[in-house]
């Protein structure tokens, strides 16, 4: 195989990827709610990110995804509401009620945030096995 072909099937592999690999969401009984808009949303972001070579973190609709059960269990604390609100704005845009739109972040949030989208590999699960308090 040459190195055109290897180049090529990886770039196959990572299109399959973004659109194929399994969405990780926060373990609970609500995990199996998600709903079916974000499912395609999470795959546009993924191509988008693929196309800026920034596979290596999760996207802002996935991060949503992974919280989503998580809210739908039990409320959340402060500045984890804070950071759910802020990427419900930045994935549903306009769509986001202006009285529960959230465009910014504390420094301490965004660091939240940021530990969040980590990946161990692209599209992966988070590194966090449970960044929210405890029920």
């Amino acid at each position: 195989m040459t190195k055109l072909d290897n180049r090529i099937s990886e770039q196959v592999d990572a299109l399959v990827g973004a659109l194929m690999d399994p969405i990780i969401v926060f373990t609970s009984p609500w995990m199996d709610t998600l709903p079916e808009w974000i499912k395609g949303e999470i795959k546009m972001q993924r191509l988008v990110q693929l196309v800026k070579g920034e596979e290596e973190v999760a996207n802002s609709a996935e991060a949503l995804a992974y919280m989503y059960p998580r809210t739908v269990e039990a409320s959340l604390d402060s500045d984890w509401t804070e950071i759910y609100l802020y990427l419900g704005s930045q994935v549903m845009g306009d769509r986001m009620p202006d009285d529960i739109r959230k465009d910014s972040l504390s420094d301490y949030q965004r660091g939240l945030l940021v530990e969040l989208k980590r990946t161990n590999d692209p599209f992966g699960s988070p590194n966090l096995t449970n960044p929210f308090p405890p029920i």
